[in-house]
């Protein structure tokens, strides 16, 4: 026997199988980003991407979350200053369940940890892994189908300004005790004018452009009725900022915002929509903020962006009026956008449009 055989077959015999662990269908470790990030950001603002090849990994977006330690040092700050002993919690949209093991250290008595998606089953691993088993419960669940054994102390949920934010009322009304807290328990609302004919050109203009000698401009009315996502200077601005309005999550049934304010341009300039962005209030003293100059991890945090319909000249000093609403509705996914910017010369103004698939 040559001796090359002899140690194929002392591997083969070595060679053990590993275990395998059920984590869930692999279905729902295997989606498109598609759906992730509403309103600012949230989650993989930046990969709101459909592939039909290879999608992307699922599990990146959990690791760009535990990689934000800026914010989730926040989150530390807030639970723990909120969270008293012998409290009940519930960590709504758990994802890796940190959330959930800070409530445990903070001397939560009883955690829910609740996601949609089969990741609670690493996160339970994950518990069990650090000695918060006893703790923690979690549970595979949409926040609308949700049913707790008792009401909570403290709701805990990382929103950014997606769709968790249209289930949040019935979630605080349902699961929340009258004297409950929340974290983050408001969020601030800011805008100003902005100028980035790049940005415009790409995303707005490049619909006019004959594509493979197809005329597809009728495009250009859906790009111009969405917002935009990411990251602008203060340099960018063309007025100082606003504010829109403050949501306080734990008394709102609905949340909107609405604005209409007169902006001095504070340059000349061309104005091609309007920059906004969010001040996350966990609790007193304790809070985040996406702003220009962005301070957070550009891959889950932004700014968001309304585009003008026709792009208008100022100069230094000339007065811009704004009309600026937002509302959530159980009806759509993310929050509904209707805009107006109207400069001395030139008015621009759009109503978000809606479009719905019929059988």
């Amino acid at each position: 026997m040559k001796k090359t055989d002899s140690l194929k077959k002392e591997n083969k015999k070595s060679y053990k199988k590993p275990a395998l662990k059920e984590y869930g269908a692999i279905k729902d470790h295997t989606k498109a980003i598609t759906g992730a990030a509403g309103m600012d950001g949230g989650v993989a603002p930046a990969n709101r991407t459909m592939t039909c090849v290879s999608l992307p990994p699922f599990i990146q977006e959990h690791q760009w979350l535990l990689e934000d330690q800026y914010t989730q040092e926040k989150f530390r700050a807030a639970i723990f200053a909120k969270i008293k002993p012998g409290y009940v919690v519930l960590d709504l949209g758990t994802g890796t369940g940190l959330h959930a093991i800070f409530a445990a250290q903070a001397g939560a008595k009883r955690v829910y940890a609740v996601d949609s998606e089969a990741i609670v089953q690493m996160a339970k691993a994950t518990a069990e892994k650090n000695k918060h088993a006893d703790t923690i419960t979690f549970i595979q669940s949409s926040s609308e189908t949700l049913e707790l054994p008792e009401k909570v102390d403290v709701i805990i949920t990382n929103i950014g300004f997606f769709n968790t934010l249209k289930y949040l009322p019935q979630v605080i009304e349902k699961h929340l005790k009258p004297d409950g807290k929340l974290i983050p328990e408001k969020i601030n609302l800011e805008y100003a004018l902005l100028e980035d004919a790049i940005f415009y050109d790409k995303n707005i203009n490049s619909w006019e452009q004959n594509k493979f000698a197809t005329d597809f401009s009728v495009f250009k009315a859906c790009a111009l009725s969405r917002p935009f996502y990411g990251g602008w200077s203060p340099e960018q601005t063309l007025s100082t900022s606003q504010e829109l309005g403050e949501i306080n999550l734990t008394k709102h049934s609905q949340f909107q915002a609405e604005a209409n304010h007169t902006l001095q341009a504070t340059r000349t300039g061309t104005i091609h929509g309007i920059i906004g962005w969010y001040t996350f209030q966990l609790s007193d003293g304790i809070s985040f903020s996406t702003k220009p100059p962005l301070q957070l991890s550009p891959l889950i945090w932004n700014q968001w962006f309304l585009p003008a319909t026709t792009p208008m000249t100022v100069k230094q000093g000339e007065m811009v009026q704004v009309s600026l609403r937002m509302n959530t509705s159980q009806n759509f996914p993310e929050p509904i956008w209707q805009w107006s910017i109207a400069s001395q010369t030139t008015k621009s103004n759009f109503d978000t449009m809606v479009f719905t698939a019929t059988s």
